[in-house]
């Protein structure tokens, strides 16, 4: 789970959680749809489920699984809920207040991936969304991003042990390069990797308090 930004928004890293991970609030607008799940007071629709389900599925890294639609329709639906859950305790820490020119430098970006005004106008309606969505999917994406880097990566410290520990155990992997030339790749790694650990622990401890209803079978 790579989630190395502190004080500015990795924007590449948010356009791929974007795709993955569909926001929450647009949700609760859509009060007549079916609801997928509640988590609290967060409700996800079912078209937001699909949605996310079919953005997944474009996704290389889960290929294996693309076979199974009840494996894809059950970790894309714990992920909304997983979502839900840190934007919960983003809004309680008060750090639910973004910047409108980080939003909109995050939009200009996504933009990019698009040809043209109309090719952009297209993704958004084939989803059902329209800008003013898309501006909040941004937003909560920025708001879990920072609240994670805050609350969990900047205390993750990497010891010289640690890293030299690894590079000794995958040493055939780095061909002739030394723990010097690799050191701050092996560091980023190790981050990363406890950052998760301790994301899941997190994430593991606000679902045994909150009230989290599934509506649908996988």
């Amino acid at each position: 789970m790579n989630l190395a930004i502190l004080d500015r928004i990795n924007i590449l890293f948010l356009q791929i959680i974007f795709i993955i991970l569909l926001n929450i609030t647009f949700s609760e607008a859509k009060v007549v749809e079916r609801i997928a799940a509640v988590v609290n007071n967060r409700i996800i629709t079912l078209s937001a489920l699909n949605a996310a389900i079919e953005l997944r599925k474009a996704d290389i890294q889960i290929e294996e699984d693309i076979a199974d639609e009840d494996i894809i329709r059950e970790k894309v639906l714990w992920e909304l809920i997983d979502r839900a859950l840190i934007i919960n305790e983003a809004e309680k820490f008060g750090m639910s207040k973004i910047p409108d020119a980080e939003i909109a430098e995050a939009l200009e970006e996504m933009k990019k991936a698009y040809s043209t005004d109309d090719d952009f106008e297209r993704a958004l309606s084939k989803w059902g969304m329209n800008i003013d969505d898309l501006r909040l999917y941004i937003k909560e994406q920025i708001i879990s991003i920072k609240f994670i880097d805050q609350r969990i990566r900047f205390f993750v410290k990497v010891s010289d042990e640690d890293i030299a520990k690894f590079y000794i155990e995958n040493k055939s992997s780095f061909g002739n390069k030394s723990m010097e030339d690799i050191k701050s790749e092996v560091e980023a790694y190790l981050t990363d990797e406890e950052v998760a650990r301790q994301l899941e622990e997190y994430i593991k401890k606000l679902k045994a308090k909150a009230e989290i209803r599934v509506n649908i079978g996988y």
